[in-house]
This record gives C-alpha cells, structure tokens and sequence, in this order.
C-alpha cells in the first residue's frame, strides 16, 4: 500500500514527517511522492496562521480532488487545535499528542478496527510508535515553508480515534492552558534506520513553550516545555552521522528552554561536538533574553568547532510598546544590543530575525520605529510575517487591529528592507574564502550553503559530489541573491 506524507511548517514538522515516513516503511508501506497517488495520504499541519491551515486544507481537497480513492489522515497543530475539519476523503484527525502512534492507528483503521490514542504508560502496549529521523526520507516535493470530522476520527461512519476516552464533543476544554504532553504515550522518536542520507538533518532536541505571547497559539498546540535526554539525542547524531549527514541543525519549539539533568544547550553543544565525522551543527531559532551567549560565540567563532557562526533571534517587533503588548519579555535595545555583541565577538556571523507587523495597537509610528532600526541594524536576513488574528491567543480579543491592507503594507516595505539588508551582508563576504556544503546541483553548479549561512552557487566539477564539504573564493553576488564562487577545493 502506498502511502506519502505532506509537511506545513516548522522544522520540527519536518522532523516529526520524515519520521513518520520512516515508521511508515517499518510497518511495510511503499512510502511515495505526494503527487504519486497514494492510498493513504498524511498531512502534518501548521496552526501558527490562518494562511497556515487555509494551505492545509487547500492540501487535502487538492489530494481529493485528484485522487478520490485516498484516504487522509491529518495530524500536527491544527489537527491538535481544530475540533472539526469537514473535508471529504479525511480518514483520521490525530492530534500532536498521539502523532508518535500514527502508524498505528493507520494500520488498525485499515484493518476495520477502532484505534485509541495512548495516553499513558499503560495505554501504550501495541501502539509503539517505532519512529525514525529522516529528511531525506521524504520523497522530494513534500514539503511546504510553512467542518463534519471529530478531532479524533470522521463523520458519515468513517473509523474514530478515540482520545483519552473522549470525543471532541467531550473535550471542548482541552485547550485552556498549555497541556502537560506525555510524550513517552507518542512513540520513541529515535533514529532506527540505515538508509545513506546525504541532506541537512533537523535534529529535534525540544518541544513544548510556556512563554504565552499574545500572537500565539502554539502552547495550547505543543503543550508545555519539555526536553528529550542527552542519551536520545546522541544516539540519534551518531546513528544520523554513520547514514553520510554532515550538517545538523538543533531543533525544538523553544530550545532556549533546554534544559535536561546532564545539563544545558552548551553542554549538549559540547557533547555532539565530539560526534565522529559530524563536521558543523547549527542552532534552530533562539528567544531572547535567556541566551547562554558568550559560551555559544566562543565555539561559533572557533574554526575547528562544527558550530557555525550563525544564529536566529526571535525578535518579532523593535518598538518596546508592542514587544510589551505581545507579552515579549525583553526590549529592543536588548535585542539590538545582543546583536551587536554577536558581531563583536565572532566576525562574519550572520544573524538572522523574525518580525511580525500589524500587530493589535501597533500604530504607524510604532511601526516606523522599528522599519527605521531594523534599517540601522548589521542583521543578515529578516523574516517578516503579518499579524494573523488567532482564536485561543490574548491578541484574539485585543482592541485597534490594524486592518488587512495596512498589515500588508506594512509587511511588504520590512520585506524590502530585509532584501537590502541581505543583499548588503552577502556583499560584505566577497573577496573572502568560506566553506560550503554542496546541497543539490542546478544548472551545472551546485547549491550550497555558507558556513555562516549564506546561499550560494559553487562550480564544483561533476554530479555526484552532494554533501561533500568545500572552501570555495566569493567572488560576487548575482541578481537573485546568491554568492558567486570559484576556485573550489574540497575539504576531507
């Protein structure tokens, strides 16, 4: 039975549906590309936006649509917030906190049986979730940047996962606070498979946040913080590493919130650092203001560390009047400050941000605010967001929204300041040499990322040479953006 898995989101859905895919070829399905017709398709949603679950359920109806026979389980955010999703040929809605036995479930459904989501130890007895840690396990394509069906199951007679003994209906308060999330009910997320692996692989070391922004209604969707423990995630590294990954990237909800008994974010860094043949790690995004910095900039700025100067600062807003509104626990001097640290103590570390614009009181002058320092700034990339108004935030109920053709605008003049601001941090590297890792080839070079992050475009000899390592000349940057490379040596 054939069977493929779409991603919205973030890189830890990206982790979570590659794992998916890997325990869907254990249990013996013929795991295709999403437009291959499968019999059962997966989508793993994304909650954060409106836009986020408008693409999911464009997803479904498209599959739908062209293949009518298929049967969709949806799972990931929205399926853990949403309590109907009235969409023809969806089979099963299973919420994050049954994602690790779903599989399982899948497998029982087909076989005309009614599964039920474990939710404790004891509930855990043949719903082992075997999942396994695999980007390139998913075919190409299935990936996307980021009402009649209970939330567990399916009108009109379909199967109904049970959750915990209730049905939607029964649990319409489920999502009043950040839910304590057993994730040992979920499955074992570890890396089981042999298959060669030649990408850059998410490494998920966290989940869950309690920070409680206005905008945001992730808590409810991941539950509160929690850790996995240093024997998983090195375990996890070195099978990923003996697969042919080269490139790692730490990610969580919040792994600023990383914290285990055999240490923090730092002693984890030190730990996989001494993973054999792991040649650079990478931090996902980070919150301010509780940031092991100095400790971090000391190895990113060691040349014989796997640790890339390159970090991504969750920064949302530089006006101090709606970082107080969006219940952000620093100011903007804090975080432009800590900017100009960074770049202080380790040179050419790129340092990337998130911003959100229009959100609820944020007024033009606000706004102007933070476009002007953001302008001022050395970052090297932004990624900008329009507020979305979520059901379940505090920013829901908030007053003087700014309305949708203002948030646009708003978002596409930050849009053209972080482009110059790109453009101008990749201009800045030309003349220098950096190591590259070779990605995919296109048009007789390959693509490749900068040790510090930087996209770029390298000659380097003939196809086959995907994940090899290269210290490469930047000897410009091209209309789209990329670096321009020469003089390529490899790196053993």
């Amino acid at each position: 039975m054939r069977l493929a898995v779409y991603t919205l989101g973030c890189r830890v859905n990206a982790y979570e549906s590659a794992c998916i895919a890997d325990a869907a070829r254990a249990a013996g399905f013929d795991v295709v590309g999403w437009d291959c017709a499968p019999d059962i398709g997966v989508v793993n949603s994304c909650a954060l936006t409106k836009l986020a679950e408008a693409k999911t359920r464009q997803v479904i109806r498209n599959m739908a649509r062209k293949n009518p026979r298929v049967k969709i389980a949806v799972t990931g955010c929205y399926a853990q917030t949403s309590e109907r999703l009235n969409l023809e040929n969806v089979e099963w809605l299973i919420p994050n906190t049954s994602k690790g036995a779903l599989i399982d479930i899948i497998k029982a459904g087909l076989a005309g049986g009614v599964e039920r989501a474990p939710d404790s130890a004891g509930d855990k007895a043949g719903l082992e979730g075997k999942i396994s840690v695999s980007d390139s396990s998913l075919p190409d394509g299935n990936v996307a940047p980021c009402e009649g069906a209970d939330i567990c199951g399916a009108a009109g007679g379909k199967r109904h996962l049970e959750c915990g003994g209730q049905s939607a209906g029964e649990n319409k308060g489920a999502f009043s606070g950040a839910q304590s999330f057993d994730d040992s009910a979920r499955g074992s997320l570890c890396s089981f498979g042999t298959s060669p692996l030649s990408d850059r692989m998410n490494l998920k070391i966290q989940d869950g946040c309690d920070n409680w922004c206005s905008y945001c209604i992730i808590p409810r969707a991941r539950g509160r913080p929690r850790s996995r423990g240093f024997l998983e995630i090195l375990s996890d590294a070195n099978n990923l590493v003996a697969r042919g990954v080269r490139e790692l990237v730490l990610t969580g909800i919040n792994i600023s919130k990383f914290s285990t008994p055999d240490g923090g974010l730092i002693e984890l860094i030190d730990a996989l650092s001494q993973v054999k043949y792991l040649k650079r790690l990478r931090l996902g995004s980070i919150e301010p203001p509780n940031i092991p910095l100095e400790a971090i900039l000391e190895r990113a700025a060691d040349e014989s560390h796997p640790l890339m100067p390159h970090l991504h600062i969750s920064a949302q807003s530089l006006s101090d009047v709606v970082l107080e509104r969006m219940r952000r626990h620093y100011k903007a001097r804090d975080f432009l400050e800590m900017a100009e640290f960074c770049m202080g103590r380790c040179p050419n570390i790129s340092i990337g941000a998130d911003f959100i614009c229009g959100h609820p009181g944020e007024t033009d002058e606000e706004f102007e605010i933070t476009k002007k320092r953001l302008e001022e700034s050395r970052l090297a990339y932004a990624h900008i967001f329009t507020f979305s108004p979520r059901p379940m935030t505090s920013a829901y109920g908030m007053k003087d929204v700014p309305d949708a053709r203002k948030r646009k605008s708003r978002a596409d003049e930050l849009r053209l300041v972080a482009a110059a601001l790109k453009r101008k941090f990749a201009e800045s590297l030309v003349g220098s040499r950096r190591g590259l890792l070779l990605e995919n080839m296109v048009n007789g070079a390959y693509f490749a990322h900068t040790d510090n992050y930087v996209a770029a475009m390298v000659p380097f000899g003939a196809p086959g040479k995907k994940n090899a390592l290269v210290d490469a000349r930047i000897d410009g940057v091209d209309s789209s953006g990329y670096l321009v490379c020469s003089d390529a040596r490899e790196i053993n």
